[in-house]
């Protein structure tokens, strides 16, 4: 049941995977498990996913789908160790490959406000990770299947709809959280990368401290499916917040200060359809002597699709969408 979907991986993905001059990390989302997964979600069978109650044998649906995952995609790494990863560097830039889909918590109509994204242990690395002294002028990407941004507009319209997304607003706890540490700390040329929409967008994002003025400009990347051939299945952009300006309260204290912080988002999104997204950072030597930029190009299966790259400027000297 759960190696079956690796057994019938596609050819060509398969090739790529095991392409010695790629290097290639897979991450978990809910499918691994069973569709739209989460902590206490029925699984396909019928039966609880809830670790205390969902046995099947001697193991949980979450134990089996992760079993299948690490036998896949990790077989040479220690079983029991942290799914997320915070040492990847590639071509001399850091990852932080997070995981939002395995380590995140129930929620329920009472909690769904204090409910978080990922555990502690997770968020604490994360942001150890975000302010490393040696990375600080240099891109820095942080990928989780779940999307950080934009927000649904039904979650905008109405909060309590956060227990219907799996993405970042459906645990507004952990995401104004993370938009503060980051506003705070002003980190500079942040991107996040994500994947599980079935739509491609490019987001530019400035979060702001009302109080003192601090401000972190940042950017994020969904991509579609490589197969996503069920338009049912497939996200809108007219689901979606575009363009929005949301205040949200200090994480530490909502109580004593119910607006401080203001994230203003601007969406952009590529043609409709499946494929993926090409990520080439173009440091100051080739980038016109004005600093890291981002091209990202969303292809389909032809090339690069129309009206779908995007020139992105990570350390701006005057933020602006």
């Amino acid at each position: 049941r759960y190696s079956l979907a690796y057994a019938r991986q596609s050819p060509n993905l398969a090739a790529l995977c095991s392409t010695s001059s790629r290097r290639v990390y897979v991450m978990p989302d809910d499918h691994e498990i069973s569709d739209n997964w989460e902590p206490g979600a029925p699984a396909l069978d019928g039966k609880p996913a809830d670790p205390a109650r969902g046995l099947v044998g001697e193991q949980t649906v979450k134990e089996l789908g992760l079993s299948a995952y690490w036998n896949r995609y990790r077989p040479y790494e220690t079983r029991g160790e942290t799914i997320w990863r915070d040492d990847i560097v590639h071509r001399d830039l850091p990852f932080f490959l997070g995981d939002a889909r395995t380590d995140r918590e129930g929620r329920t109509a009472v909690n769904w406000r204090e409910q978080k994204i990922m555990k502690d242990e997770q968020f604490f690395a994360l942001r150890h990770w975000l302010v490393i002294p040696a990375n600080a002028n240099l891109p820095k990407f942080v990928s989780t299947a779940s999307a950080l941004l934009p927000r649904r507009l039904a979650v905008a319209r109405e909060p309590a709809c956060a227990l219907h997304s799996d993405a970042w607003d459906g645990y507004p706890k952990s995401m104004h959280a993370l938009l503060a540490y980051v506003c705070e700390k002003e980190v500079k040329g942040l991107v996040f990368l994500s994947g599980d929409e079935h739509i491609s967008n490019c987001v530019w994002a400035r979060v702001t401290d009302l109080h003192t003025g601090r401000q972190c400009t940042f950017h994020s990347v969904h991509s579609s499916a490589l197969y996503a051939p069920y338009p049912f299945a497939n996200a809108v952009k007219e689901a979606f917040a575009r363009s929005e300006t949301f205040d949200f309260p200090d994480p530490l204290d909502p109580a004593a200060c119910a607006d401080r912080y203001r994230c203003e988002v601007r969406t952009v999104f590529a043609p409709e359809g499946d494929g993926f997204a090409l990520l080439t950072a173009l440091g100051p030597s080739t980038a016109n002597g004005t600093g890291w930029q981002l091209n990202v190009a969303f292809h389909d299966a032809s090339g690069p699709k129309d009206g779908g790259t995007h020139m992105l400027d990570l350390f701006p000297k005057t933020p602006k969408p």
